[in-house]
């Protein structure tokens, strides 16, 4: 998750639970992969009034679902695979067994849960009973009555929406739930709510439902610390620290792009290609995997101004996909395929990344990972600096599992090419002193002052940026550039 850009957050430690099933199948236009980054950078500016998020989690048949495990991902929250297809409340049963295991996680006080389920009515009773305060959060319609009963509180989506807005514009909260958390202080976690022989929770007056404040003079409980944050937001922050405090600090929004889309498209897409039975791999099913990942996104009609525009994209993607099925090892089994993984760099932080492919060495324990790019080769070779999270995610994969990694392959889709990489000790150890040296620059940086470089002009922010004159200055330069004359050559 986003680090605080200063100061210390009192109060118990908070847990985020999303059962993504229950909220996308009640509302899928609303709850697709770009309305989940709105409602997690909502849910974490909420949140944050009862005390540090320490664990935020979503549970989903993510394979069901393109896209929406990457932009948890992004948001800060782990995704938690439970199974698709026809298991019904899969998802139910993993958010079950997390609530339930809450009490052995010291200094957890209070749990968001979205959902609406009524499954969840026994997990939320078991986690009262251990002392925690639990917020449950649903979309329209989708609330059991008995899970409304039982939660300390009950929300709309909406509610946290707009106490959101209210936080981010005038910082003047009006749900309470600062002065609703710090009961959790008075009363200690070791104090469960207590019953009467013919009252249970869920009959609890409202009074019980909201307990009241500890006295003013009782200091509250400051929560240890704990930081995680991934390869991309660190490279937010080393490309452009304004860029980084807007997205991961102030959660502002970017509007969905036609790479962003194409690239989840493609990985969902390779995914499924290669669980199937070498023998099934053809370019048919290939090229199946991709529509049936494309039709079945989220977003389609905000990503692309027109059908040509889209038809275009579509056939862009096949192509580059054409390259790469003619040149793969198609009979490959892989050892894993889209898997989240974290690694410590120092300091008690954590750095978590998606790994798209790990293979297996033929006859030998060794691993190589592949990480797929859908963009442009660049035209320089690329460097273990600026790719950083190549030995981070063979820290990874090595601490993970247990087994060496042979090599790490950065796999440029477009024109088929590969840039293969033969890390060594010294290789991660340098990349885990670079990510946690930017960890501590953004705990240190007071100004998150912009950054010009060459990828401004794709910025979403660059309209009130504060280089964007010098920014726009360049590029006019650039573009009234003469081009090289070739006669002027001395051969």
């Amino acid at each position: 998750m986003a680090m605080p850009a200063g100061g210390v957050t009192v109060g118990p430690r908070v847990a985020l639970f999303v059962d993504y099933e229950n909220l996308y199948y009640e509302d899928t236009r609303a709850y697709g992969p770009e309305g989940v980054r709105h409602l997690a950078s909502d849910l974490f500016v909420v949140a944050r009034q009862c005390g540090p998020v320490a664990l935020a989690e979503a549970i989903a048949p993510f394979d069901d679902i393109p896209g929406a495990a990457d932009a948890f991902h992004e948001a800060g929250f782990d995704p938690v695979f439970s199974p698709g297809g026809r298991i019904r409340n899969a998802a139910d049963l993993k958010v079950v067994q997390r609530l339930m295991s809450l009490d052995e996680r010291a200094g957890i006080g209070v749990v968001f849960l979205v959902s609406g389920d009524q499954h969840m009515v026994g997990a939320v009773r078991h986690a009262q009973k251990h002392g925690l305060l639990v917020a449950v959060v649903s979309c329209k319609g989708s609330l059991s009555g008995k899970l409304k009963v039982s939660a300390d509180r009950a929300f709309h989506v909406r509610d946290i929406r707009e106490e959101a807005y209210r936080l981010r514009r005038s910082g003047s909260p009006e749900l309470g739930l600062e002065e609703w958390a710090s009961a959790w202080c008075r009363r200690g976690r070791s104090e469960g709510p207590e019953e009467s022989p013919e009252e249970g929770p869920g009959d609890r007056g409202e009074a019980d439902r909201h307990p009241a404040p500890p006295p003013a003079s009782e200091p509250p409980v400051l929560a240890p610390g704990r930081t995680m944050t991934s390869p991309s937001v660190l490279k937010d922050y080393a490309r452009c620290p304004r860029r980084y405090r807007l997205l991961h600090v102030e959660r502002r929004e970017e509007p969905p792009s036609v790479a962003i889309f194409v690239g989840t498209v493609v990985h969902q897409a390779l995914k499924s290609f290669f669980r199937l039975e070498p023998a099934d791999r053809s370019w048919q099913a290939l090229e199946a995997t991709l529509r049936r990942a494309w039709a079945t996104a989220t977003g389609r009609d905000e990503v692309f101004a027109s059908r040509e525009d889209e038809a275009s994209a579509g056939r862009q993607a096949l192509a580059d996909l054409k390259g790469f099925y003619g040149a793969a090892d198609r009979r490959v089994v892989p050892f894993e395929l889209e898997v989240f993984l974290t690694t410590q760099v120092g300091d008690g932080i954590t750095v978590r990344g998606k790994v798209d492919r790990i293979d297996r060495v033929p006859g030998k324990q060794g691993l190589v990972i592949i990480d797929y790019k859908t963009g442009k080769v660049p035209a320089q070779e690329p460097n273990l600096i600026d790719e950083f999270q190549l030995p981070l995610y063979q820290a990874m994969v090595t601490e993970a599992y247990s087994r060496s990694v042979e090599k790490v392959v950065l796999y440029y889709l477009k024109g088929n090419t590969q840039f293969e990489f033969r890390l060594e000790a010294p290789d991660v150890d340098r990349a885990k002193a670079h990510a946690l040296d930017l960890v501590r620059r953004i705990a240190a940086d007071t100004e998150f002052a912009a950054r010009p470089g060459p990828l401004c002009r794709f910025c979403s922010f660059l309209a009130g940026c504060p280089a964007r004159a010098d920014v726009e200055a360049r590029y006019t330069r650039e573009a009234k550039r003469p081009d090289p004359d070739p006669s002027d050559l001395p051969f």
